[in-house]
């Protein structure tokens, strides 16, 4: 079996074999990578099992709210929401999500889904004929309202028939209050939370008031939580890569995009000037240059694009391996007597954690990807796994595991060996006509 060694460093090497590792490589994040911060703290039923979570926002590594505008922070909770997804924060419970005047009357709480999300309104909402249309409004569509900070009846009474949940702010109020409003709340049939509570005796005087929901220091202390974002140029192409997936591509939104990144258009003249072409035709826009590729090379280029304008700034050789991977995994499948399900998209986004320097599981929280795709990234068996850790074994010399994939694949180690070579050739030829000159 000829088996060429593989370019890449072995330091490289490591973080792409292992891409659930690349966010753990470094413990300060890379220049280019931004990070999302907020806190989760959980509410709890009388029988102490977790009710919910109430999510914070947090501007920064200190755990506590450094609110400067109540609007932005409400609207980056939700952003934040959104990219981390309910099911990762809340672990199946429901989200107690913050909302300001402006979050209820513009409708962005309406991003979030109903039958997971409380929203939570500010003690300082005025409950003002628009901010009472607006809940109406939610109920109707099946969220659940809930009325943050309460100490008196008097912030309550807009709100009945619209609100469900009441939570009463144990540090400023007395026993007394706290014992007057879990009655009067009970009887007009809201549920009541005692929160902020911070001792064993306060906990023990909720329960015997009648309280049903509790929250505080006492249970848990708000848990930060930090996520790496990817600044908006990049979101912008992977937004694209889930158009390259599409049953039928839409050539007047490829269009568009590319016409609107310099770098894009730049890559797809240079392409068509390579040698992969023989087109003698003078490229007159945008849409001419597209209708030379055809649809299924517009495809490939797009993702041959993406890859080397995410791996701006990295080594020439990190992506050409990104690259490689997705032409090898191509012209393997090609060769299988199997069905593949897009194994060039496959073998490139198995490149991208090292890219991108995150996670796999959060670069696919940001994609909708094929499910066969999907799970293969993420480790699990299956025939597109197999050609992915074809690539994977050759590339860390390990010929036995590589053999054994060969196989499931329904090939042998000399054609691993050939698709390889020309995987190579391609990806740098490929390199080579997308740089810009004197790079």
């Amino acid at each position: 079996m000829n088996r060429p060694v593989c370019c890449i460093r072995e330091s490289e090497q490591d973080a792409r074999l292992f891409p659930h590792n690349a966010d753990k490589t470094s413990s300060s994040a890379p220049r280019h990578v931004l990070l999302r911060f907020l806190a989760r703290q959980p509410v709890f039923d009388r029988d102490l099992k977790v009710f919910g979570y109430e999510l914070l926002f947090r501007a920064g590594w200190e755990n506590f709210a450094r609110i400067d505008d109540s609007d932005q922070a409400a609207r980056i909770m939700l952003d934040n929401s959104l990219i981390w997804g309910l099911d990762r924060l809340c672990e199946g419970k429901r989200a107690l999500v913050n909302c300001t005047r402006d979050a209820l009357v513009s409708g962005v709480v309406e991003l979030l889904p109903a039958d997971r999300t409380i929203v939570e309104i500010l003690e300082d909402v005025r409950a003002e004929q628009t901010v009472l249309e607006a809940c109406r409004d939610l109920r109707q569509k099946n969220y659940m309202i809930a009325l943050d900070d309460v100490i008196s009846m008097e912030q309550v009474r807009p709100y009945l028939g619209l609100a469900e949940l009441v939570k009463v702010d144990f540090r400023l109020t007395t026993t007394a209050q706290q014992e007057e409003l879990a009655r009067d709340l009970r009887k007009c049939g809201l549920v009541v939370l005692a929160e902020k509570v911070e001792t064993r005796e306060e906990y023990r005087i909720a329960i015997e008031m009648g309280y049903t929901l509790f929250q505080g220091f006492f249970f848990q202390r708000p848990e930060m939580m930090k996520s790496r974002d990817i600044p908006a140029l990049q979101t912008s192409h992977l937004q694209m890569v889930e158009a390259v997936q599409g049953s039928e591509l839409d050539f007047d939104v490829v269009e568009r995009a590319i016409s609107m990144e310099p770098s894009l258009c730049f890559r797809l003249l240079r392409y068509l000037n390579s040698p992969l072409f023989a087109i003698e035709d003078q490229i007159a826009s945008v849409r001419h240059a597209l209708s030379l590729l055809g649809e299924t090379e517009i495809r490939r280029w797009l993702l041959v694009a993406i890859a080397a304008s995410l791996g701006k700034g990295k080594s020439r050789e990190l992506v050409v391996w990104s690259l490689m991977r997705a032409r090898f995994c191509e012209l393997l499948s090609d060769e299988s007597p199997f069905r593949i399900e897009g194994p060039f998209l496959m073998g490139m986004l198995s490149t991208f954690p090292a890219l991108l320097e995150i996670s796999i599981e959060d670069l696919l929280e940001r994609l909708s990807v094929k499910p066969a795709i999907k799970v293969a990234l993420l480790g699990e068996s299956g025939r597109e796994r197999d050609v992915l850790e074809v690539i994977t074994t050759y590339e860390a010399g390990n010929w036995p595991a590589c053999n054994v994939k060969a196989q499931a694949c329904g090939v042998d180690e000399d054609t691993v060996s050939s698709c390889y070579l020309e995987a190579v050739s391609w990806a740098n030829q490929v390199r080579s006509s997308s740089d810009p000159p004197n790079a």
